[in-house]
């Protein structure tokens, strides 16, 4: 209809609304297949990534919303993961004087603590200055990621987000923590046996 409009001269408000309905229907099918996929997964559809990841991790996820904090627990337990969920960034900091965790995953926009405050306030401190923090936050402007990589985000997924997007950010940053971690155990032993040789 678009394309046939403007060969024909048609009112261009006219072919403009529809260009811009297009857009909406483009998006509502993108989002509906997201959802769909989200709905396999979580009835045991599709996902047989669970039955070959046999690593579990400690994830923290931190998100004001009830329903996004619902659906990333039970994608990344699906995945062998041990996963504890809270509303807010108070409660985050709380949760990580109780126990380490090998990721977090930040809401941005969130009342009184938000995410970057939650975040630059972890990395100033020694014992969580290590762990990776994956952003997902609804706010796409380029700014806005950039402050998130300032402040210590080694990742940022944006809202509406699709699970797969989400397990594959996790999977690769947890990669990465377990890789630093053997390196720096490797490290560890080579230096003991090197003081040890030098008390032979």
């Amino acid at each position: 209809i678009i394309k046939e409009g403007r060969n024909r001269h048609f009112d261009p408000d006219i072919v403009d609304a529809f260009a811009e309905l297009e857009g909406t229907f483009r998006n509502i099918a993108l989002t509906y297949a997201d959802f769909d996929e989200e709905r396999q997964m979580l009835s045991g559809g599709t996902d047989t990534e669970s039955q070959e990841c046999r690593q579990v991790e400690t994830i923290l996820v931190v998100d004001d919303n009830e329903f996004n904090l619902d659906l990333v627990k039970t994608v990344l337990e699906r995945q062998g993961n041990r996963v504890t969920c809270v509303e807010n960034g108070i409660l985050a900091l709380q949760a990580l004087t109780k126990k380490g965790f090998d990721l977090i995953l930040m809401d941005v926009q969130m009342p009184g603590m938000d995410g970057l405050e939650v975040c630059a306030e972890l990395k100033r401190n020694h014992e969580s200055r290590e762990i990776p923090i994956i952003f997902i936050s609804a706010l796409d402007d380029p700014q806005d990621k950039v402050r998130a990589f300032e402040v210590g985000g080694v990742d940022y997924i944006t809202k509406p987000y699709s699970p797969p997007v989400v397990k594959a950010g996790v999977k690769a940053h947890i990669a990465w923590r377990s890789a630093q971690r053997g390196l720096a155990e490797r490290n560890r032993l080579l230096v003991e046996k090197e003081i040890g040789r030098a008390h032979v």
